[in-house]
């Protein structure tokens, strides 16, 4: 396993202090731009969900600084909304989410991009309390994300529409899409995503 497969396996685990240890020494190493570029994209990660909004806006802004194609832009934009959405700046989430989807709505084989974005964009609403656009955009990344393999983007698709029903007491609907969630992360073997579900399915029961 690689140093940078390993880094994102701690970060995935919540092992933040080994995965930003790990990083450190990746970014002291001389890395060629496609392995420099996802040590970036993973540092982002951890201080993302270490709540280090403003530091991985800044490393974010450095992978957008050197994006070289529509694609790699579509990506740094998509990752500063998560960021910003993440912070419940919804305004500036809203915006660069935007930015993606302006880049990817035209392209071929975008399935998988828009899913994300799609969802994304559900996940704002559901802030903002506007349930029945979260819900619309959420159908939507769950239709793109069934025209791929990636049940990740499955799985996400389906969490959002259940945290929107639940918010709106529709149970069962709710149980329904976090069930089909769960089967989607336990396909790939997301053990963070697995645990949080079966707690949520738990408490309903």
């Amino acid at each position: 396993m690689s140093k940078i497969t390993k880094a994102f396996e701690y970060v995935d685990l919540g092992k933040y202090k080994e995965a930003e240890a790990l990083y450190q020494e990746l970014l002291n190493d001389e890395l060629n731009d496609k392995d420099y570029e996802s040590v970036l994209n993973g540092v982002g990660y951890l201080y993302a969900f270490t709540e280090r909004y403003d530091d991985a806006i800044d490393v974010y802004e450095q992978l957008l600084a050197r994006a070289s194609t529509d694609e790699d832009k579509a990506i740094a934009y998509h990752q500063i909304g998560m960021v910003y959405r993440m912070r419940h700046d919804v305004d500036n989430a809203k915006r660069y989410i935007g930015y993606e989807l302006d880049i990817i709505k035209d392209k071929d084989d975008n399935d998988l991009f828009v899913s994300a974005n799609f969802y994304e964009f559900a996940e704002v609403y559901k802030i903002e309390g506007e349930l029945q656009k979260a819900v619309e955009m959420g159908y939507g990344a769950l239709d793109h994300a069934l025209r791929t393999d990636d049940h990740v983007a499955i799985g996400c698709a389906h969490r959002v529409l259940a945290d929107c029903f639940n918010e709106q007491d529709q149970s069962s609907v709710a149980k329904f899409h976090y069930e089909h969630s769960l089967e989607s992360f336990k396909a790939a073997d997301d053990a963070a995503a697995i645990m949080d579900l079966n707690d949520t399915i738990d408490s309903m029961s």
